[in-house]
């Protein structure tokens, strides 16, 4: 099929209804990120008659239906394949019309120009230290998405803040400067305005004109709001009856931004209750905590710890000290335990104790074959469940410290209860490898709960 197959199309207006219809097209198709992106640059270009970005756009468009077209025609689903195709064949000729038709459009940018002023996309989290603990339970969430420490900025966070030798306020100018940047501003009602970073980097952010959310913690209101971002900002509020819906839109708006591809809806929405859950369950820091964040200037060991300067190991060890400068005999205990690992016969506290039924599994099921796939928790009898779904972590902080920054999931090798799955499945799940799942955010609670009791250690004993 050619050029002469097709009418001609006689000016802008044509040209911008047929590539509009095109893009809906798809839509109605796929949400996939990679695509979405360039349709949205597409009806950009579009408007502001971007000849470049059209072409552009116009070009990865017909790539991706010559990649695509077959999974189209074959989807039970799709009930206009013919417009499909029609869009397939058509682009061709679109894309030459646009080159003839050069005084369509504005001048603009030469098409090579374009990567040069393409910068990294950073998530940044503003936030008062004080609001920590829901800012772990945040960047949690971002993991699951499937952003790592290279995506996000949280310098509260072990592995996610700032460099050890940089300095704070050089650091945090050179990402506005140097990343492009989408900013999750955290507020409390009482902590963020009180915090002169937070508040730099809130201003910094307006001045760049960097993409951004409030996200209102418990107790928050949208009213209270004040400054650059204020009550007429579009928040996301955690007390919201909307809540969930405008995390759904946070995860979208993300994907996007960073041109990543969709998650499984089933296990985004687990993830984003869970999230939700570990909010509601946050109490406010205590008295005593706040006066350690306040005073840490004047307490070199408190300083490192609470602001994650040393790793907590390294706390543990300066503690270590101290208990034995004082004879603190249950205290050397449980430092020696944190440091090298609870025995099998030790009493182990209870952050150190969790529930998992998240399994994964490799090998066949029927005649596919499957690799890290979900394994319903039925197909394990409950007498094996009640014994395995408790789980306790005995090994030291260093081996904790190393799984709370990792990205993935933790699995315990549970390939043993194969046959058991075999059973239960009469043969149709044939598993070559089977785990339970500890997400990160256990060892993450390990760290917090071991951070809280280093505070009150350092703070009675004005440990230098």
């Amino acid at each position: 099929m050619n050029d002469s197959d097709f009418q001609e199309i006689p000016n802008y207006a044509i040209l911008r209804s047929q590539l509009n219809g095109i893009s809906a097209s798809i839509d109605k198709y796929t949400s996939d990120a990679p695509i979405t992106f360039t349709r949205k640059l597409l009806t950009e270009s579009l408007e502001t008659k971007d000849m470049d970005g059209v072409l552009y756009a116009c070009r990865e468009i017909a790539s991706w239906y010559e990649k695509n077209i077959d999974s189209i025609r074959s989807n039970e689903f799709v009930f206009n394949v013919d417009t499909h195709e029609d869009n397939m064949r058509r682009l061709p000729h679109i894309i030459r019309t646009i080159e003839n038709n050069k005084g369509w459009f504005n001048s603009s940018v030469s098409p090579c120009d374009i990567p040069t002023q393409i910068r990294q996309k950073l998530i940044l989290i503003s936030h008062s230290t004080k609001d920590s603990e829901y800012v772990a339970s945040l960047v949690e969430l971002l993991r699951k998405i499937g952003f790592t420490d290279k995506d996000v900025f949280c310098s509260s966070y072990p592995g996610y803040g700032i460099p050890l030798g940089k300095n704070t306020y050089e650091f945090l100018k050179s990402c506005f400067k140097d990343y492009e940047l989408f900013v999750l501003f955290v507020i409390s009602k009482d902590n963020y305005y009180s915090s002169p970073a937070s508040l730099n980097e809130m201003g910094a952010a307006w001045v760049q004109g960097s993409k951004s959310i409030p996200i209102l913690l418990p107790g928050m209101s949208p009213t209270n709001l004040k400054g650059v971002v204020g009550p007429d900002s579009l928040a996301l509020c955690l007390d919201s009856d909307n809540v969930r819906y405008d995390l759904n839109s946070l995860k979208n708006d993300l994907l996007l931004f960073f041109g990543k591809q969709q998650i499984n809806e089933s296990t985004w929405e687990h993830d984003r209750d869970s999230f939700l859950e570990s909010c509601i369950a946050i109490t406010p820091l205590s008295s005593e905590e706040i006066s350690a964040i306040e005073s840490a200037g004047e307490n070199p060991a408190l300083a490192d710890l609470v602001e994650d300067r040393v790793s907590l190991e390294k706390s543990l060890y300066r503690a270590l000290v101290l208990a034995k400068e004082t004879q603190n005999k249950p205290l050397e205990g449980w430092i020696r335990s944190e440091l090298r690992g609870y025995k099998s016969d030790d009493d182990l506290p209870d952050y150190r104790k969790t529930k998992s039924t998240n399994f994964r599994y490799s090998g066949i099921n029927g005649t596919v074959r499957v690799t890290k796939a979900s394994l319903p928790i039925g197909l394990i009898r409950d007498e094996i469940m009640d014994k395995i779904e408790d789980v306790e972590y005995r090994d030291g902080i260093r081996q904790i410290e190393d799984f709370a920054n990792s990205s993935s999931a933790i699995a315990i090798d549970r390939s043993l209860l194969a046959g058991e799955v075999a059973r239960n499945t009469q043969g149709a799940v044939q598993c070559v490898a089977l785990e339970q799942l500890l997400p990160p955010s256990f060892f993450s609670s390990i760290i917090a709960d071991v951070k809280e009791r280093l505070i009150e250690v350092f703070m009675n004993n004005g440990a230098s």
